[in-house]
This record gives C-alpha cells, sequence and structure tokens, in this order.
C-alpha cells in the first residue's frame, strides 16, 4: 500500500512538472503584449500559444495574425502582403496576357469559319436542270436544232419546249452580232409552253399542292420566289369545284425544267383550328381566294381571280412569273400583242385576255442585212437524268439535205450552267448581284469558239461537281445547293458538224459549312481566358517568390557559395 502511494506521488510530481515546463515555454515564445485571458491566439510564426498568452487578434500588432470562426489562427502567405520586383512584374504580365487574349478571342467571335468536306451525294431528286443561252453564228433558226441523249438511252431531237429562237445577223469582217427578231418553234396553236411536257393523272384524296398551317407557312414561303395559295373552307361548294382543277395544275409543277424549283400552289384549310390565324393574317373575307405570295414574303396584295381551269392556272403562272423574272431563263421575256411584254402588276386574267394572247404574232420581223449571214440565239433549259448525257447544237431538217462541207457549227455561249439559280444566290457573293461572278462557276460564259476549217465539230467536256451551302452564322441563316463545272473543249472532223455539250455528274457533293462562334461560347472563353491567365501567372509568381527568398536567406546565413 505504502509502494502505491509513492508511485501516485511520483506521478503527480512528474506531471506538474510537465505543464510547468510547457507553460513556461510558452510563455517565453509568447510576445510581451499578450495580457487577457481564454483567448487562442497565434503570432508571426503561425503556431498557437496556450491559454495565458492572451490578446484579441484585433488589437495584435503583427498583421500576419488572423482568426478563423473555430478559434484557430490562420496565417497570411507572405507573398501576398510583400512587395518584390517580380510580383509586380508578373502582375503586369498577367495583364498583357491577358489582354492579347481577349482581344483575339473577340477577332476570332467576330469572323465566321468555313469547313469543308466531300461525302457521297445523296440528293433526293433523280432529275437536273441545264440552262444554256447559245448563239450558232451561222446557222438560221430554220433548221437549227437542240438534241439530247444519256447513257440511259433516252434520246430526244429538235427539242422546242422551254426554249426560244432569235435570229441574228453577223457579219465576219467585223465580227458584230445583232439580234433581229424571235422565231416561235412550238407545235401548240398559240406557242404558250405546256407544263411538264406531259399530262399527269391525279388521285383523289392525294394532296398535290402543299397543305399550309400557321406553323408551316412562313418557313414554306421561304423557300421559294412565287407559290400561290387557295384559301379555302370545306362547306364552300365553290371550293369544291376548284379543288380538282387546283391538284390537277399542282400535278404539274414538278415536271416544269424552269420553274419546278423556284414556283408552288399550295392550300390552306381555314377551318383548321392551326390555321385560322392565318386566315384572319391575310383578311380572307370569302372562298376560295387565291392569293400570290412572292420572294418569300409572308405578306402580298395581289389575288387571282381568273378562270379556274388548269390550264388558265398554268397559263398565268407562267406568265406572272416570266413578269417578274424575265431574265429566269437567261433570255428576253416573252413577246405578245401590241408589244407588250408580259403582263401589268397587279395582274387579273380572264377569258379575253386570255385570247388576246398570241405568242406566235411577233413584232415585225428586221431585215437581213446585205452581205450578213444569218444566225441563231438558242436559249432556254431543259431537265435531264442525272447521268452522263450530251446536249447537241446542229443543222436538222426534214425538208432538205445539208451539204456537210458547209456547215459551220461555230458558236458563242452566253451561258452555260446547271442547277436551279435562285435571287438569294447574290448571298454567296456578298450580295454584288443577281448571279455569282461567272469566272470559276460558268467557264464557259462570254467565250467564242470558231471553225476555220471543214466539217468539223466542237466538243465540249464538263465535269460537274455539287455544292451544299449551309450558313448559319448570327445574322444569315440558308441552305442551297448549287454546282460547278470544269471544261476542256476540242475538235474533230465528224460526219455531221455539231456543237456537243458533254456533261459527266459526280457522285461527290461538297457541302460547305460557314458559322460563327455563339455568343455564349465566347463568354465561356472570356472568363476561361482570365482565371487561367491569373491561376498560372500567380503559381509562377509564388515559385520565384520562394525561390527568391531561400537564396537570399542562404546568402544571409552563409551557406551559399
Amino acid at each position: 500500500m505504502n509502494k502505491l502511494l509513492v508511485f501516485a506521488s511520483m506521478a503527480l510530481l512528474l506531471l506538474t512538472g510537465t505543464y510547468a515546463e510547457e507553460d513556461s515555454a510558452a510563455a517565453e515564445k509568447c510576445p510581451t503584449y499578450c495580457t487577457r485571458e481564454n483567448v487562442p491566439v497565434c503570432g508571426s510564426n503561425g503556431k498557437t500559444y496556450s491559454n495565458n498568452c492572451l490578446l484579441e487578434v484585433e488589437q495584435c500588432e503583427d498583421p500576419s495574425i488572423t482568426k478563423k470562426a473555430n478559434g484557430k489562427c490562420n496565417h497570411v502567405p507572405e507573398d501576398l502582403k510583400v512587395h518584390t520586383y517580380s510580383g509586380s512584374f508578373f502582375s503586369l504580365l498577367s495583364f498583357a496576357v491577358m489582354g492579347i487574349l481577349l482581344v483575339t478571342h473577340y477577332d476570332a467571335y467576330r469572323e465566321e469559319s468555313t469547313k469543308t468536306t466531300v461525302v457521297m451525294d445523296e440528293h433526293q431528286e433523280d432529275r437536273l436542270r441545264v440552262n444554256f443561252n447559245v448563239s450558232l453564228l451561222n446557222v438560221p433558226c430554220a433548221v437549227a436544232s437542240v438534241d439530247l441523249e444519256d447513257h440511259m438511252g433516252q434520246r430526244f431531237t429538235n427539242l422546242t419546249r422551254h426554249i426560244r429562237h432569235f435570229r441574228l445577223a453577223s457579219d465576219k469582217a467585223s465580227d458584230q452580232v445583232q439580234r433581229l427578231d424571235e422565231v416561235v418553234i412550238d407545235n401548240h396553236e398559240k406557242g404558250i409552253p405546256v407544263w411538264g411536257g406531259v399530262h399527269r393523272d391525279t388521285q383523289t384524296n392525294v394532296h398535290y399542292s402543299t397543305p399550309l398551317t400557321s406553323k408551316t407557312f412562313d418557313d414554306f414561303m421561304a423557300k421559294y420566289e412565287l407559290v400561290l395559295v387557295n384559301f379555302y373552307a370545306p362547306w364552300c361548294p365553290y371550293c369544291h369545284q376548284l379543288h380538282p382543277e387546283w391538284e390537277r395544275a399542282a400535278a404539274q409543277l414538278p415536271d416544269h425544267p424552269e420553274y419546278s424549283e423556284m414556283v408552288r400552289m399550295a392550300s390552306v384549310d381555314c377551318t383548321d383550328p392551326e390555321a385560322v390565324w392565318l386566315c384572319r393574317r391575310a383578311h380572307i373575307r370569302a372562298f376560295p381566294s387565291m392569293l400570290i405570295y412572292m420572294y418569300g414574303s409572308t405578306s402580298t396584295r395581289y389575288i387571282y381571280n381568273g378562270p379556274r381551269k388548269t390550264e388558265h392556272l398554268l397559263q398565268f403562272l407562267d406568265l406572272f412569273f416570266r413578269r417578274l423574272e424575265p431574265d429566269a431563263d437567261f433570255a428576253e421575256e416573252v413577246n405578245v400583242n401590241n408589244n407588250r411584254l408580259g403582263l401589268p402588276l397587279p395582274v387579273r386574267v380572264s377569258e379575253d385576255n386570255l385570247k388576246d394572247l398570241d405568242f406566235k404574232k411577233r413584232r415585225p420581223s428586221n431585215t437581213l442585212q446585205t452581205g450578213a449571214l444569218e444566225g441563231c440565239e438558242i436559249s432556254g433549259s431543259i431537265s435531264v437524268n442525272r447521268v452522263p448525257g450530251m446536249l447537241v447544237f446542229t443543222a436538222r431538217s426534214d425538208e432538205v439535205s445539208f451539204n456537210v462541207q458547209t456547215v459551220d457549227v461555230s458558236h458563242r455561249v452566253n451561258h452555260f450552267s446547271f442547277g436551279q439559280v435562285r435571287r438569294n444566290e447574290n448571298l454567296l457573293t456578298g450580295g454584288s448581284g443577281l448571279l455569282a461572278a461567272p469566272s470559276n462557276r460558268f467557264p464557259l460564259d462570254k467565250k467564242l469558239y470558231t471553225i476555220e476549217s471543214e466539217n468539223v465539230s466542237l466538243e465540249h467536256f464538263m465535269n460537274v461537281v455539287g455544292f451544299d451551302n449551309q450558313v448559319n452564322t448570327r445574322k444569315t441563316h440558308f441552305q442551297q445547293r448549287t454546282y460547278e463545272f470544269s471544261a476542256t473543249t476540242t475538235q474533230y472532223t465528224d460526219k455531221a458538224p455539231s456543237a456537243l455539250f458533254t456533261f459527266d455528274i459526280s457522285p461527290l457533293v461538297v457541302q460547305i459549312t460557314t458559322d460563327s462562334i455563339p455568343f455564349y461560347h465566347f463568354v465561356t472563353h472570356l472568363c476561361a481566358v482570365i482565371g487561367g491567365v491569373f491561376t498560372v501567372l500567380g503559381l509562377v509568381d509564388s515559385g520565384v517568390f520562394h525561390a527568391l527568398n531561400t537564396i537570399k536567406k542562404k546568402q544571409q546565413l552563409g551557406k551559399l557559395s
């Protein structure tokens, strides 16, 4: 028992001595200005003193002392409170780097990027439009013929539909060519082109015109140059009478090689809840009401009040479109009676003025000057299969035989292109004109090809490539298919001298995508630049500061050799 008491007394003495030593050591470390009790503080060395080192942080003279909410002390890094030349340098450097990067990102935000890829052509249409305006300088229009053949075995001779002929007077001595008048070559009794060249039978309950609602109306109008819209109501008996004629006319539009991609017929059911607002916007007060919309506009002031037969609707669209686009087929506008060109706007077609139109009645013909040679300017467009083919300009007649030694197919290519040429195509050239510059896209335009010897044919080989232009920028949004081609020309002796335009359509298409950086990407990049530069240069500055301090301390201690 006595031994236990001795051991307990010794342990108590040891513990008492230990606490006394700790308090003494703490007192030695504690600054002389710590006097108040029960406030844990820390000194410049970052260590917490015992309770006898007692002074509130706010009263300490050492600026490096801070206090956390949990009572523990926090030490401010020395490199953040000591002014150095290296710190000033890195601060200025960070501002300069951030400024340069911000300006660079802003320039990239303003600019548009273009990406080009080559993919297989998945275009849904199986036909392609060919546009041409060729002047045969020594072949009269009476015997000038346009033939077409392709690798699928189709062959057509002496095409006249959607093709116009103009008499020319050419002078070899002065190389001057003068257009005299138009020669109508057509089997129709009035020379009016028949849409599509074929008659399509319509089926019941099939919509050949496009049904529109308030949701689809604006997007549909933006795709076409001319749209004829029928606003109707199912309870209207006159609408029921118009419906079959309207659908038969709409069924012919896809077959027309000149207008198929630019003209459409649509219909709106004004009893449909999704179209009620659309009919109110168009101020429809009677049924049926047929309104004319042009150039993608969703408002109009033109209404069709003419005959409601299929042939009259198609003739109206033909005349109205030619009035809007006199150069759509790269030729002059159609000639009508009394030296009128087309019909004035607004157009009102009736039985009387339809009978008055006669395309075969022309202005008085100009006589051919003495010594001038008669030629023929052939202008128009045709729809061909998307396979290799050939367009042939030659002399052909069912009444006479030709001396091939004297047939001269020298010609001037005024224009030759593929695909539909739209009014909004000037977007590709910055709005400088209605058509893109002919230097690259139309390599044959405005070129003269002459023959110096007898019985010679000229052949132009063209490789056609499709281009899908897609623009998605902050100001412009559109998508368009265009075609470009390269051409080489050769001449050789043949049995029947001809001017041949041979084309081969590539199965590949070039996709050109133009876009710009969205605004939210720009803001994200700015935040990343500011935070990244601050973090990286802050780490570098801290490393340099500590390295210099280490070197300085070693130098003071004499340890730097």
